[in-house]
């Protein structure tokens, strides 16, 4: 278990060490987060992994860098949910080092230790998930080679495969110069005890099913006294699977066959595992260990007396109380976000944290059931003196807003009017073909993409599926010539007009009916290498693509209009490499590119000709009334553009990098949130700053409606006033605390009929009351998913799986 650091060694490269995860072989591994300066820390935490060697022992042995430097250029090169990412690495540094992404969850070997064996829907999520990490490993032409229980995390949302490459270069480097064996006895392929040139992708799948039947027994199908007989077992495929579930016996029995040519693939594997019900099942006493584990991390944070990046600033404001969302990398709308900075560590008792595991599955219980009466039927439009001005279909809620990102929703995003009959409270994981896309509501439902053209459609009033599209076969494609996005995860969202959904993939888009769940039509072209963006306006639809195929000596990016009834390209026109996102403003297409400059097409015509201003330097664009806002997490300040000419007027926030996209609003403020962690509200004609407020921990998105700010940040949610940045009301969203879920950072939030929709891209969606909007009562509801424990007005209960939890 992780426990706080006190060593002699406080830093590793550019980490500063605050706790010890464990050690094994030439290998010691730390808890540690980026240092900045003066004891400031910033960035997600990481486990660095160092060796415990001298330096001049590991130098006597002259390959041992080069090999070390191999491997984490090999673990460097695999990506994927279900692996632990290499974030840094320094080969050349008196000790090796590198650093990968913190899991927060207990070894599958300690987890079925302490609480027993896993049920067999878990543990076939259990194979799904590590199946698809080897299929990962083996893409990046890599072979574990040490697949065995201790080199398996389990978090809330699957399980992570660990120690790839790394574990050769901190024992095979040695082992093989002596020709011992790689990898663990009880886990090792008969190509194991060949030797390491005999080791093939079947050999990682054998290593699967011998896990596998561990956490299906509690014991490996080669356990024997005598580490001999363990090897004479493998070798003689003399394996025990007498206590193994029936429903198991075969997919594992194909996994241990002597032939490895006859053995399954990871992907064949990933498949057949994957036909049951999507996401992890793990028991109540596992949720209570991965609490256990979140815990140890603060306990590791307060004795290291860190501090993060927004608690070393001051502000006017003093800290609202707190809401528990999770951590992630990247937001699920269609504009990139850069990594938030993380939450100070904040003294926790233990039941509110287990509180706060519902409560986030609570609180994302609390806001996805908006619009849709629980029997399915379409909510009954509003009375025609009530209804707000909205297109035909009725009102929708999309990321960013609108089609020009401006970030303000309309007056239909805070009426309660507009809820569903029957809402309530629930949250949902839309995992099962992947990471989610984003979401986009509308028609009483929420849609969510995985990036490769498969969505989900949910019930808005009770959180239940209603239909459900495959992706594209993008079976064709490859990572080389298809890449999912820029950032590589499939972060861009489906769009909607109300009738039809818009779901994004690498390969193209399809139009999917909202009533039925049917692709109306489906629009590919060959030669697309990749989404860039995807926007809906005016009955159009603007996509933007690299073009693999146009004779240019650089990479050029293909804008389209498509005619939303039918998927008709209206026309055409090409850009240098583009960044995304596409903003539609006053009949005009803009859009940043690679480099930093802004292209706007003219949409009136046939033929689009494009106007490029390469001056400045803008990650992102968002467009209200008659100006164009150019933002940048490179420089200070906001620019302001004329939409018709990109001419600058005027630079706003001079002082202020941004951190992530700002939002801009009718009542003419605009409001930054900057690297530090301050959300700033300037106004957008004179530039001058009216208010500076501290945002809540790890803010990742923000929205606007009807003069109020909404800043989602991991542990709360927050309301502003936009005139004054005085805190209208607060939600402390409990992290999903007995599922004890790790959901990563929330995206910009949909607004919908005083309900906020959150989302992950680790596939959770839920919602919760728009705290200060009118017509918000005090309280978090929540949607419990498994037995947990829960305070609930001062009383300590226990709920069965599904309960809905009301806490005053």
């Amino acid at each position: 278990m992780l426990t706080p650091w006190q060593g002699p060694i406080r830093r590793v490269g550019p980490y500063r060490l605050i706790g010890r995860i464990g050690a094994g072989g030439m290998g010691e591994v730390f808890l540690g987060r980026r240092e900045i300066a003066g004891g400031v820390v910033a960035g997600p935490l990481v486990a660095v992994k160092t060796v415990k060697a001298l330096a001049d022992e590991i130098d006597t042995d002259g390959g041992f860098r080069a090999r070390f430097r191999r491997e984490i250029d090999a673990a460097r090169a695999v990506t994927g949910p279900h692996t632990a990412a290499l974030l840094d690495g320094d080969a050349d540094a008196p000790l090796p080092w590198l650093a990968t992404e913190y899991i927060a969850g207990p070894a599958l070997s300690d987890a079925v230790a302490r609480c027993g064996r896993l049920p067999v829907p878990a543990i076939r999520a259990l194979g799904a998930g590590l199946a698809r990490a080897l299929g990962a490993v083996h893409t990046a032409r890599i072979l574990h080679r040490d697949l065995k229980p201790g080199n398996v995390l389990l978090t809330a949302d699957g399980p992570r495969l660990i120690d790839f490459g790394i574990a050769q270069a901190f024992d095979a480097t040695a082992l093989t110069a002596t020709g011992l064996l790689i990898g663990t006895p009880g886990y090792m392929s008969p190509e194991h005890l060949t030797g390491s040139n005999a080791l093939v992708p079947a050999s990682d799948v054998f290593c699967l099913g011998a896990v596998l039947c561990f956490a299906a027994t509690g014991r490996g199908p080669f356990d024997d006294e005598e580490p001999a007989s363990v090897l004479y077992r493998i070798a003689s495929g003399a394996a025990d699977l007498s206590e193994l579930p029936p429903l198991l016996h075969d997919v594992v029995t194909r996994c241990l066959r002597p032939d490895p040519a006859a053995r399954p693939t990871a992907a064949e594997l990933a498949a057949e595992l994957s036909a049951a019900p999507a996401g992890p099942h793990w028991p109540a006493p596992y949720l209570s260990l991965l609490a256990a584990h979140h815990e140890a991390v603060e306990r590791c944070e307060q004795a290291a007396g860190t501090v993060p990046l927004e608690q070393a600033a001051t502000s006017p404001a003093a800290p609202a109380p707190a809401l528990v969302v999770p951590p992630s990398p990247t937001a699920v709308s269609g504009r990139p976000v850069p990594p938030p900075p993380l939450a100070p560590p904040t003294t926790r008792r233990r039941w509110p944290w287990i509180a706060g595991a519902a409560a986030l599955v609570t609180a994302l219980a609390v806001t996805l059931a908006v619009l849709l009466p629980s029997d399915g039927t379409r909510a009954p439009a509003p009375a025609a003196e009530d209804k707000p001005k909205q297109e035909q279909t009725g009102p929708l809620a999309v990321p960013d807003a609108d089609a020009a990102h401006s970030g303000e929703f309309t007056a239909a995003a805070l009426d309660a009017k507009l809820r569903p009959d029957g809402w309530r409270p629930w949250a949902h994981s839309v995992k099962g073909t992947g990471k989610t896309g984003g979401c986009a509501a509308g028609a009483g439902l929420l849609v969510c993409g995985d990036g490769h053209g498969a969505a989900r459609a949910l019930d808005l009033a009770n959180g239940k599926e209603k239909w459900r599209t495959e992706g594209f076969d993008e079976s064709w494609t490859n990572d080389d010539i298809f890449p999912e996005t820029p950032s590589g995860d499939p972060a861009i969202a489906p769009v909607t007009d109300g009738t039809l959904f818009f779901v994004p993939a690498q390969a193209g888009v399809s139009a999917v009916d909202a009533a039925t769940g049917l692709v109306k039509w489906r629009y590919r072209r060959m030669g697309f290498t990749g989404m860039r963006a995807l926007t809906y306006s005016d009955g159009r639809l603007f996509v933007a693509h690299i073009d693999n195929q146009a004779s240019s000596d650089t990479e050029l990016v293909e804008v389209q209009a498509l005619r939303t009834r039918d998927g008709a390209q209206e026309w055409s026109g090409y850009l240098p490499d583009a960044n995304g996102p596409l903003v539609v403003h006053d009949k005009k297409v803009y859009l940043p590119l690679t480099d930093g400059s802004v292209a706007a097409l003219d949409t009136t015509g046939s033929v689009p000709e494009p106007r490029i201003r390469d001056d400045v330097d803008c990650s992102g664009l968002l467009a209200h009334d008659d100006t164009l806002l150019c933002w940048s997490t490179r420089h200070r300040g906001v620019t302001v553009l004329d939409p018709a000419t990109l001419a600058t007027h005027r630079t706003l926030a001079p002082t202020v990098t941004p951190a992530a996209a700002p939002v801009a609003g009718d009542r003419d403020i605009l409001v930054v949130r900057d690297a530090s962690g301050h959300l700033k509200g300037f106004n957008r004609l004179t530039g001058r700053l009216r208010w500076d407020r501290l945002a809540p921990a790890e803010t990742g998105g923000l929205a606007l409606a009807d003069g109020r700010v909404f800043a989602v940040g991991r542990r709360e949610l927050r309301t502003l006033d936009v005139t004054d940045g005085s805190t209208s009301g607060s939600v402390r969203l409990p992290t999903p605390a007995g599922l004890r879920l790790d959901l990563g950072p929330l995206a910009e939030p949909l607004c919908l009929g005083g309900v906020l929709y959150l989302t992950t891209q680790s596939g959770f969606t839920g919602s919760v009351a728009a705290p200060g909007a009118p017509g918000h009562r005090r309280g978090i509801a929540a949607r419990v998913i498994g037995e947990v424990d829960v305070r609930c007005g001062g009383r300590r209960t226990r709920r069965r799986r599904g309960a809905d939890v009301v806490r005053p």
